[in-house]
């Protein structure tokens, strides 16, 4: 019987160091990677809401892309005085007017001015958010178009309506030939474009 007791005191020492050297350490590598994998989750998480996040903002962009190409049309990157052109020989043609000669030039250091009043209309106190407001660069257009009254009318309703910002600055016309219906117009305007 003392051998039985012997080798069942033996065997639970046996399992006790067993257990220290193999089952305690597993148990705190465990409890070691329980925790990472919580934070892992946690940051899984964190992500997941971002993408959601990203995934709505790609979605208002494409909503609103059409507005955004139409806003690039009305002061585009660059001069665009080749689409400015195209648009003004379109309605002459729409209109039944003869698009003549124009001139492009790039006004040189002017541009539109900012005025700012200081609290009782007063102004000159330029405020900073109006000093950092980005200031379109400006192509004058001379040209020439000929036609009747009624199809000028036309024309200027086209330019009007038309997406590209023009600023008509003046208008002057003169009867053309024999006809008594048939006038040439000829108009200053203003482009914009931002650099």
């Amino acid at each position: 019987m003392r051998i039985k007791i012997i080798f069942a005191v033996v065997i639970l020492l046996a399992s006790i160091i067993a257990a220290w050297q193999y089952v305690f350490p597993l148990y705190g590598k465990i409890k070691t990677l329980k925790t990472e994998v919580g934070q892992k989750q946690e940051t899984m998480q964190r992500l997941s809401v971002f993408a959601q996040k990203l995934e709505t903002l790609k979605q208002q962009y494409a909503e609103s892309e059409k507005s955004i190409e139409r806003l690039y049309k009305i002061l585009p990157a660059t001069g665009g005085t080749a689409d400015f052109l195209n648009n003004a020989d379109y309605l002459s043609f729409q209109s039944g007017m003869i698009l003549g000669a124009i001139n492009f030039s790039k006004q040189a250091g002017k541009s539109a001015s900012i005025v700012s009043f200081a609290e009782g209309g007063v102004p000159g106190a330029a405020s900073q958010e109006a000093e950092a407001t980005a200031v379109p660069e400006v192509i004058s257009v001379d040209f020439s178009t000929t036609g009747t009254y009624e199809s000028f009318k036309s024309f200027l309703s086209g330019v009007e309506k038309n997406l590209r910002l023009t600023d008509v600055q003046s208008i002057s016309f003169a009867g053309k030939g024999e006809d008594a219906n048939l006038f040439e117009f000829r108009i200053s305007a203003n482009i914009y474009y931002k650099e």
